[in-house]
């Protein structure tokens, strides 16, 4: 988390945790001090004071940002849940843009550099030296681990940075094309193209007639795939909604809904076919227990204990050093 913004947003299902509770103290109920625990180590907050029926706090929203607001939203159904009220989460971006920039950019320059070195040319006996050559004793007196990584993160990149040189940009472009077009629908589009800069350059009758052709034939093959693509989402939607969603996050701002028979294309008519959709599944809530101990009791409970130096040492062992580098760009066998 050293680094990233983290917004965590649950039902935790723990009624003995309130917005005001003392962190630092230790409770009877082990879930609770486990998530007492993880906020602690994380360096999370709890956002949401918002109590249900029975004065709880069951859904809880826990982040590291400073400049968050949780208030009592609307609900989109005609019953709202009693025990878990409707909540709206609002995030200011002016409190945090310079501060969040800043971080942007370095995070993305170190990603960048990390992405663009080419290790295969690595000048490893440098690379030892001036590791070995870093002052550590800074790293030993720091209390904060998020701050003990990003020293010790920065220190290996710029040691990185010194001993290997960049690679060529080779990134390939985004493809300029929806997600259902076919690879038939591209080289009739390429073949329109070239008959296209034909025409354009010759300009006779058998040029043109051959573009509209392909024209035409182009536009059919479109509307068909396309079709085709909406029938296989929604054939499959029940099983694999997740189809679903990655449609509507390719961007397409062309695309037309149906709901009881009639064609919606605006956004808000959209919005609201949703809405109303979930508002007419959406049952009456069923009643729940008031206690939740014969719940909680029904599933395991995972207890996390520190983390030794030997049991990191054998991990670090374990970890293959020709292997590609991970999120953190530092090479296994440094």
């Amino acid at each position: 988390m050293c680094g990233n913004d983290v917004l965590i947003v649950g039902d935790f299902n723990i009624r003995q945790y309130k917005p005001d509770i003392d962190k630092n103290e230790v409770y009877a109920d082990c879930k609770l001090n486990e998530l007492l625990s993880i906020i602690n180590a994380a360096g999370l907050h709890s956002h949401n004071t918002i109590l249900n029926h029975q004065n709880n706090t069951l859904d809880l929203v826990l982040s590291n940002l400073d400049s968050m607001v949780v208030h009592k939203g609307s609900s989109l159904t005609d019953i709202p849940d009693a025990y878990h009220p409707p909540l709206e989460i609002v995030i200011h971006p002016k409190l945090r843009l310079k501060h969040a920039a800043k971080e942007l950019r370095a995070s993305h320059q170190i990603s960048n550099n990390v992405q663009q070195l080419n290790f295969a040319k690595c000048d490893f006996l440098k690379l030892h030296t001036t590791i070995k050559s870093i002052n550590w004793s800074p790293l030993y007196s720091m209390q904060n681990v998020n701050n003990a990584a990003k020293f010790l993160q920065e220190k290996i990149y710029n040691a990185v940075s010194l001993a290997v040189p960049v690679c060529r940009n080779e990134n390939k472009s985004k493809s300029q094309y929806p997600i259902w077009f076919t690879q038939e629908i591209l080289k009739t589009l390429k073949k329109n193209e070239r008959v296209r800069r034909k025409y354009k350059k010759k300009n006779t009758d058998i040029t043109l007639q051959q573009y509209r052709m392909l024209r035409k034939e182009c536009k059919k093959m479109m509307k068909k795939a396309h079709s085709d693509y909406i029938a296989n989402i929604e054939s499959k939607m029940n099983m694999e909604p997740q189809s679903f969603w990655n449609l509507l996050n390719t961007g397409t701002t062309n695309l037309a809904y149906e709901y009881k028979g009639k064609e919606l294309v605006e956004p808000q008519q959209i919005v609201d076919a949703f809405a109303a959709h979930f508002k007419s599944v959406f049952g009456n809530p069923v009643s729940y227990p008031s206690s939740y101990e014969d719940i909680h009791s029904a599933h395991p409970v995972i207890k996390l204990r520190p983390v030794t130096a030997d049991e990191v040492e054998r991990a670090l062992k374990s970890m293959k050093p020709k292997r590609a580098v991970g999120p953190d760009g530092v090479p296994q066998y440094i």
